[in-house]
This record gives C-alpha cells, sequence and structure tokens, in this order.
C-alpha cells in the first residue's frame, strides 16, 4: 500500500489556497478523509486511488510526497493571488492558536482568516450591548418621578445622568471599543474594570461561553485561554511546558496520552534547542535575588 508524508500533505494542500470544500468539489475526496489525513506529520497510509488523487492535485510524484518539503519550496509556496505576512506574536499565544485549532476542528490558517470578520462581528456586539444599556437608562431617566422639583439635587442628578448618557452615545457612534475617548473625570473611580471596555467585554463573555478554558488572571482575556489545558498537558513540568510553547510536539499528541506518561514523552521529544533555552533560563531565574527582606516595625501599628 502507498504512503505520504503528513508534514508535505499539509505543505502542499495550504500551497494549493483551496479549502477543503473546494478539494472535495474539484478532486473528489471527501472532506472528512482529507481532514484526517492533515491531522498526522508523519506516514500515513493510503490507497492507490487517493494517492493518485493527491498526485494529480498537487501536481507530484508520489515519491515527492513521501518526502518533507525542501527549504526553497517553504520559501516559494505562496499561491498565486496570495501573499505572506509576518508579525511577532508570544509563544503562548501560538499555543492558544493551535489549541483553539484543536478545540473546534478548523486549520489555523482559517482562524487568520477570520480574524477581520470575527473581530468585527465581536465589536458590534459590544456596541450593541452598549446600545442597550444606553436605552434602559433612558428609558429609566424618563420614568423618573417629576415630584420634588423645588429640590436642586434632583435636577443636578438628572442632569449628569444624561450628560453620561450621551458621552456614551457619541462614544458608540465614533465605535470607541475600548472607551479611550471619556475624559478622565467622566471615568467612575470605582469602576471594577479592567479601564478598557473592550478587553472586560471579552471577559464577560468567555466566563459565560466557555468557562472551561477561560480563566480570568487579570491581563488580556487573549492571553488566559486554556491556562488549565495547558497546566494538565504538562503537568506542571516547566521543561515539558516549553516543548510545548517551542513546538517540539503537537498538542493532539500529548493530549492523546495518559496523564501519567506526558512528561516523559515531553522530555523525550524535546530538541536540544528548547533543552539549551530551558537551561539558560533556570540560570537566570537562579541568578536573581529574590529575597526580598521587609522590616517591619510592631511600634509602627495604627490603632
Amino acid at each position: 500500500m502507498p504512503h505520504i508524508l503528513g508534514s508535505r500533505l499539509k505543505f502542499e494542500f495550504e500551497k494549493l489556497g483551496l479549502n477543503k470544500s473546494q478539494f472535495e468539489k474539484t478532486h473528489k475526496l471527501g472532506r472528512k478523509q482529507l481532514g484526517e489525513h492533515l491531522k498526522h506529520s508523519d506516514r500515513i497510509e493510503v490507497n492507490e486511488n487517493t494517492a493518485v488523487i493527491y498526485q494529480r492535485a498537487f501536481k507530484r510524484t508520489l515519491e515527492d510526497l513521501q518526502r518533507p518539503p525542501a527549504t526553497e519550496d517553504r520559501k516559494n509556496s505562496t499561491p498565486t493571488g496570495w501573499t505572506r505576512i509576518a508579525f511577532p506574536v508570544s509563544e503562548n499565544d501560538r499555543m492558544i492558536l493551535k489549541l483553539t485549532a484543536l478545540r473546534y476542528n478548523v486549520e489555523v490558517s482559517t482562524i487568520l482568516r477570520m480574524s477581520a470578520a470575527l473581530f468585527t462581528i465581536v465589536a458590534e456586539l459590544q456596541l450593541s450591548d452598549r446600545r442597550r444599556q444606553v436605552a434602559e437608562m433612558q428609558a429609566q431617566l424618563d420614568a423618573f418621578p417629576t415630584g420634588l422639583r423645588h429640590l436642586a439635587a434632583t435636577s443636578h442628578g438628572q442632569g449628569e445622568i444624561m450628560e453620561a448618557l450621551e458621552s456614551e452615545r457619541t462614544a458608540i457612534e465614533v465605535r470607541d471599543l475600548s472607551g479611550s475617548s471619556f475624559r478622565d473625570y467622566e471615568w467612575n473611580e470605582n469602576h471594577e474594570g479592567s479601564g478598557d471596555l473592550f478587553d472586560d467585554f471579552l471577559d464577560q463573555k468567555l466566563e459565560e461561553l466557555a468557562p472551561d478554558i477561560y480563566r480570568h488572571s487579570g491581563v488580556a482575556p487573549c492571553s488566559d485561554l486554556f491556562g488549565d489545558l495547558l497546566d494538565d498537558m504538562c503537568q506542571g513540568d516547566q521543561l515539558g511546558r516549553m516543548v510545548l510553547l517551542k513546538g517540539d510536539v503537537q498538542p493532539r499528541d500529548v493530549l492523546n496520552l495518559p496523564a501519567q506518561e506526558r512528561v516523559a514523552y515531553l522530555h523525550e521529544h524535546c530538541r536540544a534547542e528548547t533543552r539549551a533555552a530551558f537551561d539558560e533560563h533556570e540560570a537566570l531565574l537562579a541568578s536573581l535575588d529574590l529575597d526580598f527582606d521587609f522590616e517591619t516595625d510592631a511600634g509602627d501599628d495604627d490603632a
């Protein structure tokens, strides 16, 4: 039975610039079968018919599909009409992308291509939610009792609320997602949020919709995904965590293992570069003086 290399298949598929549905229509190979093949990076056994389909689709020989793509091939792999962009992401953010793709059974490239549409949807949902809150408060203000008009505080209080509502309407109109257009004195100093309305909205929705993968830690919500899962995958082992973040292994392969076997697997697949980076990190931590001596004077306690 012929075989192909999973990493080469993925490379050629991405180079072709089609999604699974388009490939199915063009080359008569089921999306489910293609999807299963794309999950693997090593040797894949295929039948004769599937091997022929791949050879024709990618215009490669079977021998080509059994070899990893050369470095020069990778550089020139952009399909016609496409372009490549490069931007830095943290190792943690890259892992979040991989785990998100795994959770929803999509490709990382699909998530990135949809990022503008997804951001637009979330942004408009936040603005819509703020419009709803403005409308509800306006309705309550309109229903405010008309008595006690001879007391200045009643008019002043209503006037301040109306001013706040107008500021919010203006911010919504210019699509100020974070609240950066508000002046310092307009912010409530007792507000318990982060100071960024969009981050607060993301935090709220992630807690509502995906509590199994989200834990709030006080940093940007997009960096707080899959924290517990990552801890479980490396079983608290710091070298194992770095092996995951450096991409020495695929998350799916680790998740398929019993918990007690994961650390040994991660250590076994640790690249020399990762080990060197880990040792350097540990040496740096060891060189830091973290023994803080806080002197307290019992006589200074306020009574």
